[in-house]
């Protein structure tokens, strides 16, 4: 009766819910076994939700973390890949979302940067004329304000703001 072996055959291996009942009690063993078995196929479903192979490899880190960090919480209420999976369809979720609004704020901050460029062209590629014929657009005082201009009506009408307001 010593042999592990009954009838010259290998124990049954135990299911996933026994290892992590076990790994609740205590035996570091069955958690070793639990990633073993399991570490392959979380980690090819967190590489097609991330398809980044390091950021892949910590997330499925970090499920064995939470899976270490709520074992005294487990329930055997459903299989234990069931709530792997779940795991790690959350973090895929928080990784998508994160992704996702850092990638708002960048694209945020380019289209200030585009709007910005725009107005600077738009300034730029103006004609510095009046319309055919007519003297050059004044330039702006040294105080930033527009200089008064006489040139033409449609210019002198331009500028006749007070002179802190911009004209363009």
């Amino acid at each position: 009766m010593d042999d592990p072996h009954r009838n010259g055959r290998p124990p049954e291996p135990r299911s996933d819910e026994a290892l992590m009942l076990s790994f609740r009690d205590g035996d570091a063993r069955a958690f070793e076994e639990l990633v073993a078995r399991h570490r392959r196929g979380l980690f090819n479903f967190l590489l097609r939700s991330v398809q980044n192979r390091s950021r892949a490899e910590e997330l499925l880190q970090e499920v064995f973390l939470r899976v270490v960090r709520s074992k005294d919480r487990y329930e055997r209420t459903a299989k234990l890949t069931t709530w792997l999976y779940t795991i790690a369809r959350n973090l895929c979720v928080d990784e998508s979302r994160r992704a996702s609004s850092a990638g708002r704020r960048r694209s945020t901050r380019r289209a200030a940067g585009s709007r910005t460029r725009a107005r600077r062209w738009w300034r730029l590629s103006r004609p510095t004329t009046c319309p055919p014929t007519t003297a050059p657009l004044p330039r702006r005082s040294a105080s930033g304000s527009p200089a008064r201009s006489t040139c033409c009506p449609k210019t002198s009408a331009r500028f006749s703001n007070a002179p802190d307001q911009r004209a363009f």
